[in-house]
């Protein structure tokens, strides 16, 4: 009692030519879905990138907006007479410097109690620093 091969089963495993074909229908699919599982996975972070880089680039050209008003401002004339002289220590042709002098307080005879005159205090190199640039601010 032998089975010949002819029958379409193999000895032992009742595997036939059906189950073969819905086992390669099954790795297919997985396949195909892990393939498409892969793109959308890809699309999403592409469209993450596009959206992060439009953040970007709309932040960028609001900067150069800002860059071209400042621009105009620097190249007109309003600049020139207000920020320029504290900014860049320029002053233009037709401006005047004026320098208000004090006279110094000399005590007349008639004074009653004569204000005596401050010795100049000798101040180390180190204090005029700090005082440069650490002391109180305007």
């Amino acid at each position: 009692m032998s089975v010949s091969p002819s029958k379409g089963r193999l000895r032992g495993l009742n595997i036939t030519v059906p189950h073969i074909l819905m086992a390669l229908g099954v790795v297919l699919a997985i396949v195909v879905l892990s393939s498409f599982a892969q793109k959308m996975e890809d699309t999403r972070s592409i469209r993450a990138e596009g959206s992060r880089l439009r953040a970007t680039a709309t932040a960028l050209m609001i900067e150069k907006q800002a860059l071209m008003v400042t621009q105009v401002y620097v190249e007109s004339d309003a600049f020139t007479r207000s920020e320029a002289p504290s900014v860049i220590k320029y002053m233009p042709a037709d401006a005047r410097l004026v320098v208000v002098v004090t006279p110094e307080y000399v005590p007349r005879s008639s004074d009653p109690t004569p204000i005596p005159a401050k010795q100049p205090v000798k101040v180390d190199n180190w204090h005029v620093w700090r005082e440069m640039f650490f002391g109180p601010q305007d």
